[in-house]
């Protein structure tokens, strides 16, 4: 028995279909008559499909094989400025598929529209060129999205003189944007403030003047791959929720508030990252070049991490921040400046490449209060306690004479109580000296 192989694509001789469609540049004429009836042809410039109907009187009758008005196969909502698609805007062709109900697709075909859209769900707007080819197909405005749900735009150069989507709404719906060059004057790709929902992007580029591409305070995820994410230092991107950066180029400072969790997996980036609230950074397998900007400001109680990343600033420090959760460094480099804030908490570091690394030369003390960390204190008898609730059962106290009086001995650390006081003696019972003293934690 004979096995019939079905293989994908019209154009595969294995394909079974018969008759065979005949892809053409052009559309039937009348003179296409020597073919079977029910012969499929389709007109792949236009984007048509005819079937043969009938021959009469030695000519062919070819008719449309859709209902459409511009007899488009791929979807009913096709637009054309020109009018030779079902319709000359995109925002009537996505009113239309919204009214029809359930999934579809909007094609739009080459050219510029400059158009304030109001989205739907479940309503993708499809460009008709490639990626390559972006230019011949843009969007001018700035667009409300769906609050609910979800949809797709593919294949555009979407410009603005400020932001491309927008909205003050708590929205919760995922955007997804693909195969497009965002194109802001000064603005932001999303600014969705309040936004709960997804922010994702697949090969995005960017002509951009200012382009924050992220502001939003209400914890959206972002998610975006191979992606040029905003140009420009005057609006910083602002991220509140989970972040992912895979081959990912920030340019623009990002401020990661509230309890944002940022991922930068295997790219670059090109302006300083601030971390504040509970906010964590975790870096990977990247690089970053900040010129005389700081690569990192961390300031939250979250942990920041880097790991076989290569650090390019010239900034004192490279790493700023006094934020109480640990910075952890495995297998990072420093090809500038190398020096920490001395306010940072570290974690563990791979010392084979930290040999040069430089903990910042300034220490900063505090010599009033309760939890003083330095000062001087007067020895009675040769002893004296020291008040202090910085002291820990693992501190290192240094001592040094300020002045001399009575008889100088050696002084030491002789008692210590956590939280509360440590004790000063000196080896002479009459020296009344003035010890300077010094805790590092």
């Amino acid at each position: 028995m004979t096995k019939l192989v079905k293989s994908y694509g019209l154009d595969n001789p294995l394909q079974d279909v018969f008759p065979k469609p005949i892809i053409s540049t052009r559309a039937p004429t009348s003179s296409d008559k020597s073919l079977p009836l029910g012969q499929m042809w389709i007109n792949k410039s236009a984007g048509s499909a005819y079937t043969l109907t009938s021959v009469s009187a030695g000519s062919a009758n070819w008719e449309l094989s859709t209902a459409s008005a511009g007899g488009a196969p791929i979807t009913k909502y096709v637009v054309d400025a020109d009018g030779t698609g079902d319709y000359t805007t995109i925002q009537a062709a996505i009113n239309a598929a919204n009214a029809a109900g359930g999934e579809a697709t909007v094609w739009v075909r080459n050219g510029t529209y400059t158009e304030d859209l109001t989205l739907y769900s479940k309503i993708n707007v499809v460009g008709a060129t490639g990626f390559g080819n972006l230019d011949n197909c843009v969007i001018v405005g700035k667009h409300t999205p769906p609050t609910t749900g979800a949809f797709i735009i593919d294949g555009f150069v979407l410009r603005s003189a400020t932001h491309v989507f927008d909205s003050a709404a708590a929205g919760s719906a995922s955007i997804v944007v693909t195969n497009c060059i965002i194109d802001i004057t000064n603005g932001y790709t999303f600014n969705l403030p309040n936004w709960t929902g997804l922010f994702e992007g697949f090969d995005i580029g960017s002509t951009s003047t200012n382009d924050g591409f992220v502001n939003n305070t209400g914890g959206a995820s972002v998610r975006m791959v191979t992606t040029l994410c905003g140009q420009g230092s005057a609006n910083p991107m602002i991220v509140s929720g989970p972040t992912d950066f895979f081959e990912g180029y920030p340019i623009v400072p990002i401020n990661a508030q509230g309890a944002a969790v940022v991922n930068i997996y295997g790219g670059a980036w090109y302006n300083t990252i601030t971390t504040s609230g509970t906010a964590s950074l975790a870096i990977f397998n990247s690089s970053c070049e900040t010129g005389v900007n700081a690569a990192i400001s961390h300031g939250s109680t979250g942990t920041v991490s880097l790991t076989n990343t290569a650090i390019s600033s010239s900034a004192n420090p490279v790493i700023a921040g006094a934020g109480a959760g640990a910075l952890t460094l495995a297998s990072t480099t420093f090809t500038s400046g190398n020096v920490l804030a001395g306010t940072l908490t570290l974690g563990t570091a791979d010392e084979t490449k930290m040999a040069s690394l430089k903990i910042g030369s300034k220490i900063n003390v505090e010599t009033t209060g309760a939890a003083a960390t330095a000062g001087t204190s007067t020895l009675v008898g040769g002893t004296v306690t020291v008040n202090t609730t910085a002291v820990t059962a693992n501190s290192i106290i240094l001592l040094s004479h300020q002045t001399n009086a009575g008889a100088p001995g050696f002084v030491s650390v002789t008692a210590r109580v956590v939280g509360t006081s440590f004790t000063i003696t000196s080896s002479s019972g009459t020296d009344t000296s003035t010890i300077g003293w010094l805790i590092l934690n």
